[in-house]
């Protein structure tokens, strides 16, 4: 998917995809709300495998409004395109940039399922994954 950033004036910027089925869609946005975010979402999207975040939505078909996109991959490229956002704005250094997207990433693959997790259910990390362990019941041969 090709994607154009292209500056209006300094309060707007144009928003434009070309998917790879050749179909379009274009927004005109406030570049002090927007352009920050969607870059960021476009660096967290391309540096963690999301397929399914906003920009991959947006490949698979989804309006670049946002309307109608869901899911925990969505969720959490959200969770970190905040903070990327912020760390752009105050001109970070790489190791700030890193801490947040691994440690985000991890809190939010554990929190990605969608679903409560039940009580002494642990959620395991290690590295960007997180996968779930139920509590192990006690065995009733002992009994």
């Amino acid at each position: 998917m090709q994607i154009i950033f292209t500056k209006i004036s300094d309060e707007q910027h144009s928003l434009s995809v070309r998917r790879a089925d050749d179909s379009t869609d274009l927004a005109v946005l406030n570049s002090r709300s927007f352009l920050r975010h969607d870059l960021a979402h476009l660096a967290v999207e391309s540096e963690l495998p999301l397929a399914n975040g906003y920009w991959g939505s947006v490949a698979s078909g989804a309006a670049l409004s946002g309307k109608g996109m869901s899911g925990p991959e969505l969720a959490l490229a959200e969770s970190l395109a905040g903070p990327v956002q912020t760390l752009m704005r105050l001109d970070s250094n790489l190791d700030k940039y890193v801490y947040v997207l691994e440690y985000r990433s991890v809190v939010g693959n554990c929190k990605a399922t969608g679903r409560a997790q039940p009580m002494e259910e642990k959620c395991i990390c290690s590295g960007r994954t997180a996968r779930f362990q139920r509590p192990r019941r006690a065995s009733t041969d002992a009994l």
